[in-house]
């Protein structure tokens, strides 16, 4: 008998993480996602367990333009969002630090950048994300995303 709890301890330590914590799943981010409202839209792709690519697109009158591009990966254990918008930063990539790690919420922040410092990604239902851009003068932006099965143009 003891042999038998003896096993079934190392077996359940030995499913832990290497923080003793449940292995998080961010692929609810894959996908195209249209901002409500409006023709503008973040497309989501998996490259890997610990990495995504995204792009944002805009469609104005007949022309598509690409407004950011976006990752998300993983590095020494945390999260991590890259941002590069052409316009803005001289066109230099802006990086954020996972600073909550759920299963439904994306949360990051870089106080050195002027705005946002904070973004977070929630996934309020399958097809619903809410993203909420905050600053240290208390600006804040919230966006609600749906995931649509094609882009409209």
């Amino acid at each position: 008998m003891r042999n038998i709890f003896f096993c079934l301890l190392v077996f359940f330590l030995g499913c832990k993480t290497e923080k003793g914590s449940v292995v998080i799943n961010y692929d609810w981010l894959e996908g195209t996602w249209q901002k409500e409202g409006t023709s503008n839209y973040e497309i989501w792709s998996k490259v890997n367990s610990h990495s995504f690519q995204g792009m944002g697109l805009k469609k104005v009158n007949e022309d598509v333009q690409t407004t950011e591009y976006l990752r998300l990966y993983k590095l020494d254990g945390k999260w991590r969002y890259a941002a590069t918008v052409p316009s803005q930063n001289n066109g230099e990539t802006i990086e954020f630090v996972q600073t909550k790690e759920m299963d439904r919420i994306l949360s990051f922040e870089n106080k050195a950048h002027d705005f946002p410092q904070k973004i977070k990604y929630q996934l309020k239902d399958d097809s619903t994300i809410k993203v909420d851009l905050s600053g240290a003068d208390r600006k804040a932006i919230e966006i609600q995303f749906v995931k649509v099965e094609d882009l409209d143009f």
